[in-house]
This record gives structure tokens, C-alpha cells and sequence, in this order.
């Protein structure tokens, strides 16, 4: 039986509180759930850009998370990030640029720069993104 994705959308906003060690495991489920559903999520506004939403801000909001995720856990969430870049959900998008300055690589720059918003406070937060990643080339 399939979880609806408001569900696992309540799980994220209950785990962004606190995320037990024993919980870890079961990202996985997570980032496998925004993959399945990221075509949506990139061209509408509704419940599967909330989720990559929530899912981000838990990543995000979770300054132990990041360096305990597997390199290939790592790997999909640059992949996911780097597609949500272009969400009409601009909430998503910016998280995903977010998450890029943090798991990104140097290639990632063109882009962020690609899919900058013209609105000048989200603009700097990809402006941001991409100088983190810039200064990551030029060491």
C-alpha cells in the first residue's frame, strides 16, 4: 500500500522538529518519493513541489543531516536540487539553490544562473549559491 504524499508531507514538517538518529534510514524513502515526483513539482504548484519544499527545509534546517548523508544519498540530492532550480513553486526553487550552495559542484553555477528569479531578494540567494560554488573552482 502506498502512503499518500500528504502524509509523508506531514511526516517532513513533524521530522523538520526534530529528526531521531534512528530516523535517518528513511530519508532515502524521501528523496526516492521527490525523484518519483519532481516532473510535477517542477510544473506545478501543489502538493509535490510542498513536499520537495518540506523535504529541503528538513535537509536544510538540519546542520548534522548533510555531512552523515551517503556520497550517493548526496549524489541524488544534487540531481533533485538541480532539477528543482526551474520550479514554478519559487519557495522550492530557492531551497533547491539553498541545498545546491551546500552539496553543489562548480558546474552547477550556469545553472543557477540559468534559472535565476528576476525578483531581487530570491535573486540574491542564487547569486549567493553560485559564488559558494565559484569559490569552490577556484581553490
Amino acid at each position: 500500500m502506498s502512503v499518500p504524499i500528504k502524509d509523508k508531507t506531514e511526516v517532513l514538517t513533524v521530522l523538520e522538529e526534530e529528526l531521531p538518529d534512528a530516523w535517518l534510514p528513511t530519508l532515502s524513502v524521501f528523496i526516492s518519493t521527490a525523484e518519483a515526483r519532481v516532473d510535477s513539482a517542477v510544473s506545478q504548484d501543489g502538493e509535490a513541489a510542498y513536499f520537495c519544499e518540506r523535504l529541503l527545509l528538513l535537509l536544510l534546517g538540519q546542520e548534522r543531516l548533510l555531512p552523515r548523508v551517503a556520497p550517493e544519498v548526496r549524489f541524488d540530492l544534487r540531481i533533485l536540487a538541480r532539477r528543482l532550480l526551474s520550479a514554478t513553486s519559487l519557495n522550492c526553487a530557492t531551497r533547491a539553490a539553498s541545498l545546491l550552495a551546500l552539496i553543489g559542484q562548480p558546474e552547477d553555477v550556469a545553472l543557477l544562473e540559468r534559472h535565476r528569479p528576476a525578483e531581487p531578494i530570491l535573486a540574491s540567494l542564487f547569486d549567493e549559491a553560485a559564488q559558494v560554488l565559484r569559490r569552490i573552482q577556484e581553490k
